[in-house]
């Protein structure tokens, strides 16, 4: 015994050293590219297989990294395949091992992606598993074209061949799936792809035409034991029809929350919800029907993050034709706490929108939870009310599940409405509702809260088509506005999201019309404010209605008697509104004041509404519809009420205030067009004138635009001047203008820097400030004594002309006329309005009398600074740069030159009409120089001025200008090259540097050459 012991102790060992040595010895890799093949024969998929392990107690392998293709014939699901595992396991059966055969025992996949797909013929690419597949199109075209061959003699057949499966009998022991994710995709129902996780799945005793044991089961994450389970038995396999294999199990689900079952199925249906479900269903397929029977129960149920406040239970039985898409609902016993209520009947789930046959009933139920479930969901009563009360209800439904077409009735007695915000409850002693296919119809009822009490009726024609209209009355008697509002909110009216109020309302109207274009409903009856205040989220302030009288009439509403204000306008008159969605209004007001700058702040964009649960009806679709994964743009905020409203009137406004202006006595026409305004005409006082013209207000841009086109006549020029810019105290005088701009503001700078158009000026005796015009010509020019009068800081204005051209804020002029104490002035240049800065071309003409006061037309002969005319008038180009309230005057050299070169010199009654020639030249513009010798004179001045030396060569016969004052004399030196013309060195003779330079010019004007150059011929 002691060596038979011995002798099986040994064999142990040699065994166990087999197991653990001979798997490392032999190298199943060799057999990758046959177990392959053997795999993609008996799936009929192309197989590839990673790195592959061999163990022997049992037989199998294990293979890392395995994908099954997809079947050709699901052409649209080509991009991923059928199943992808990160690990399979395979056992395989002992005994043909040793006749070199391979039959697979059992399957085990760790962490596999399976996609299973359904086409719109409804074939499952799972249901040819274990199929050959298809040959594609074109190579059975090439098996049809191909020569026939001469018969061969067949060949000797070997003594045994080995029995071969035929295509389409899988099977296996056993099928594990661990940790796996299906994918699915259904054409047939338009079901885009949907994703189900951490799935573990166990089939046994799996082959053809037997039936095989399944268990799986979800873990999902989350607090809880989150739990699903399925076990059950099922077959045979009915491939033509996978809806017809049998099966008989039990569904557990064991303290699953629903956000965990949302993202298990991939689905956005159940959003919103959250609660705790446990129970257990009976599932029985059949011939193509499921039954499934039992109960669920949903535990601390919150909907839109509203705590519902009680348990749910569903007890059921239902059977689902999957053949036909119609459900049988048999029993479905609904508890919302205590509250029972019964559903039965039928829907048919195959055509959009789905049919239903049911039956609702509830007797002398309580209608707390039903009206609290209904405030959650959106469907009545406001969000957080507390409803109390009993409710009877016997309704069948029939028609699109949407839309169904209701018989029977619906009453409520006793209802206690109360919740935040409404101070007192709400109390509706009793109503009832009766419902036929086309009407549902309301009694006389009534709904008191506080010392408000409003009776109403109803009744409602064709509401289950696109047509329905309403028949509606409504009577409130002395009754108070919040009172009124607050029964509103406790109904649920999202109308009145964010509207308070106070005063007084008397009402009785009779309302008539299609239910969705209100625009075309026809109102009649009376009504009465009286000291109301009213708060909407659609204004920054509050309305205030001292007095209006309502008179309702056909489809408009028209307040007389209205006394109002809103911020610092009272206004009265009368208002006629049409179409409350998109109002209409026509009006004639009167306003003691307007202040623009309010108005602007007074409206808000309202935000985009925020979609109800009630109204998406994929609510109870818990895999996604195909277009479910489209991402849908944001909601854009929702226009104001300025911008929803259109209509025209008239208005009349004591005083309208814009930042600084002041308008007084204003009239205007007033058409409204969804945010855009026009006044026209539009007239006013205006700083002790008149204005008149018409504005246009773009109130859609987030900074409103005006357009103005206004004539103003006689108008104080300093105080319209100071009001719209920041040039302040600078320009008097009487003003008539012609402005055509444009300009975004919320200041006077900003107006000054957003202003573009046209602006045409008649100043008269008037004053510019901050500049002693003569002052400074006396300071250029040198003139001695006491030729001119004491300074005075300013320069008295007889008139002012010429027209400016706007962009951006820039002024620009090229016919600016002014006629002055002491003699006249013609300017072109620009005047930035927003930083006051200038850079003008004035040229002055000093009349007769005063040019002989500072030395006549002697001063024009011997200075650089001024020429003399003919009629003994000294003219003065300067120019002038800095800013309006620190100008600075300069000579203006190169003008001089022009004049002096073209014998073109201004006098007091036109100082301007060096613009078409000389002015032209100066800025640019292209003129008749008299040749080339003319042309050579002139580069020489300028380069002259410019501190360059030029050699002249005047051509022969060059005609000398005529000049008025003494020549200038041969032999002045000309300013030294590459020298300033400030550093340049003076002649003996000279008083100044700005002498040396007009006797340079003299000399190159009137001095006679000696040897003149002929002009080359060309």
């Amino acid at each position: 015994m002691r060596k038979l012991g011995i002798a099986v102790l040994v064999l142990i060992v040699l065994l166990v050293a087999a197991v653990l040595i001979i798997p490392h010895l032999v190298d199943v890799n060799q057999y990758h590219s046959r177990i392959q093949a053997e795999l993609q024969k008996r799936l009929g998929r192309p197989v590839t297989l990673g790195d592959m392990r061999l163990s022997l107690f049992p037989p199998s392998f294990q293979v890392q990294n395995v994908t099954i293709g997809e079947d050709p014939r699901f052409s649209f699901n080509q991009s991923r395949p059928f199943a992808q595992a990160e690990k399979l396991a395979v056992s395989v059966e002992l005994m043909p091992l040793f006749h070199k055969e391979i039959q697979v025992k059992s399957l085990e996949l760790v962490r596999p992606h399976i996609e299973l797909v359904r086409d719109a013929a409804g074939n499952w690419n799972f249901a040819t598993l274990g199929q050959e597949p298809k040959p594609s199109a074109p190579e059975e075209a090439a098996k049809k074209t191909t020569t026939p061959q001469p018969q061969q003699p067949a060949p000797a057949q070997p003594a045994q061949q080995p029995e071969k499966q035929p295509a389409g009998q899988l099977s296996l022991a056993n099928l594990a799936i661990t940790d796996g994710q299906v994918a699915i995709t259904d054409q047939q129902k338009h079901q885009s792809r949907a994703v189900y996780d951490h799935i573990d799945l166990n089939v046994s005793d799996f082959a053809p035409n037997q039936q095989f044991n399944l268990k799986a089961a979800a873990h999902l994450p989350g607090a809880g034991k989150q739990a699903i389970f399925l076990q059950g038995k099922g077959g045979p396999l009915q491939q033509a029809d996978m809806l017809n294999t049998p099966f008989a199990g039990t569904l557990k689900l064991d303290q699953v929350s629903l956000s965990a079952i949302e993202a298990f199925l991939n689905s956005q249906a159940l959003k919103g919800i959250e609660s705790v479900i446990s129970g257990e269903t009976s599932i029985h397929n059949s011939n193509s029907k499921l039954t499934a029977a039992g109960t669920l129960k949903l535990d601390n149920p919150k909907i839109r993050k509203v705590d519902v406040g009680y348990p749910i239970t569903l007890d059921y039985d239902v059977t689902d034709d999957l053949t036909n898409d119609v459900i049988d609902i048999r029993k479905g016993n609904l508890k919302l706490g205590s509250t029972p209520v019964t559903v039965t009947g039928t829907m048919n789930a195959k055509p959009t929108p789905a049919q239903v046959d049911m039956k609702l009933t509830a007797s002398n139920a309580s209608i707390q939870e039903a009206a609290r479930l209904a405030s959650a969901f959106g469907f009545a009563f406001g969000e957080g009310m507390d409803v109390k009360g009993t409710v009877n209800a016997n309704i069948q439904a029939r028609g699109a599940a949407d839309k169904p077409a209701m018989n029977g009735q619906l009453s409520a007695r006793n209802l206690n409405i109360s919740g935040k915000g409404i101070p007192q409850p709400v109390s509706v002693p009793s109503i009832d509702l009766a419902l036929t296919p086309t009407t549902v119809r309301s009694n006389n009822f009534s709904a008191t809260t506080g010392s408000t009490t409003v009776n109403m009726n109803f009744g409602l024609t064709n509401y289950t088509g696109p047509k329905s209209t309403i028949d509606a009355m409504l009577r409130a008697p002395n009754a108070k506005i919040a009172e009124i509002l607050n029964m509103g909110k406790a109904a649920g009216v999202a109308a009145l999201d964010g509207i308070s109020g106070d005063g007084l309302l008397n009402l009785d109207v009779h309302a008539q019309g299609p239910l969705k274009n209100t625009s075309a409903m026809t109102f009649n009856g009376t009504g009465k404010i009286q000291n109301a205040s009213l708060k909407l989220p659609s204004l920054t302030k509050p309305v205030q209605i001292k007095n209006s009288d309502i008179q309702f009439s056909q489809n408009s509403a028209n307040l007389r008697n209205l006394a109002a204000s809103v911020g610092q306008t009272n206004a009265t008159g009368t208002v006629t509104l049409r179409n409350f969605e998109a109002p209409q209004v026509q009006f004639t007001l009167n306003a003691d004041k307007v202040d623009i700058a309010e108005l602007q702040q007074l409206t808000n964009a309202q935000p985009a509404p925020q979609k109800k649960a009630a109204v998406d009806r994929d609510f109870w679709q818990l895999v996604p519809r195909a277009e479910a994964q489209q991402t849908q743009p944001a909601a854009p905020a929702q226009p104001g009420m300025i911008q929803k409203m259109t209509g025209n009137g008239a208005v009349s406004v004591g005083t309208i205030v814009y930042n600084d202006l002041v308008l007084n006595n204003a009239h205007a026409n007033v058409t409204l067009d969804h945010g855009l305004i026009k006044l026209n005409p539009v007239t006013s006082d205006l700083y002790n004138g008149k204005t008149n013209g018409n504005i246009t207000i773009d109130m859609r841009p987030a900074q409103p635009v005006y357009t103005v086109n206004m004539k103003t006549d006689k108008v104080d020029a300093n105080k319209l001047i100071s009001s719209v810019s920041d040039l302040k105290q600078t320009l008097y005088g009487m003003l008539t203008s012609n402005v055509n701009a444009s300009f975004s503001s919320t200041s006077a700078d900003a107006i000054a820097r957003s202003l573009n158009g046209t602006l045409g000026l008649n100043l008269v005796n008037g004053k510019l400030m901050n500049l002693d015009l003569l002052h400074e010509l006396a300071a250029v020019n040198k003139f001695a004594g006491n030729a001119v009068p004491a300074p005075q800081g300013f320069t008295n204005i007889v008139s002012l002309t010429g027209n400016f051209d706007v962009k951006n804020g820039v002024a620009q002029t090229n016919n600016l006329k002014a006629a002055i104490d002491g003699g006249t002035l013609a300017a072109a240049g620009t005047a930035n309005l927003a930083d006051q800065s200038l850079h003008m071309r004035v040229t002055a003409v000093l009349n007769k009398a005063l040019s002989q006061q500072v030395g006549g037309s002697q001063i024009g002969g011997y200075m650089s600074t001024a020429l003399a005319n003919n009629q003994g008038e000294l003219v003065l180009p300067v120019i002038v740069t800095g800013t309006f309230k620190h100008p600075s005057v300069a000579p203006d050299l190169e003008q001089i030159a022009q004049m002096k070169l073209h014998n073109l010199v201004p006098n007091t009654n036109n100082p301007a009409q060096l613009a078409s020639g000389i002015l032209g030249q100066v800025l640019g513009h292209k003129g008749n120089t008299g040749g080339n010798q003319q042309q050579n004179t002139i580069n020489g001045i300028l380069g002259a001025l410019k501190g360059q030396q030029q050699q002249q060569q005047p051509a022969q016969g060059q005609a000398q200008p005529a000049q008025q004052g003494q020549p200038a004399q041969e032999g002045q030196p000309a300013q030294a090259q590459g020298q300033p013309q400030s550093q340049a060195s003076p002649s003996p003779t000279q008083q100044s540097p700005q002498n040396a330079v007009g006797d340079l010019l003299n000399q190159v004007l009137n001095k006679k050459k000696a040897s003149p150059t002929p002009t080359p011929q060309r």
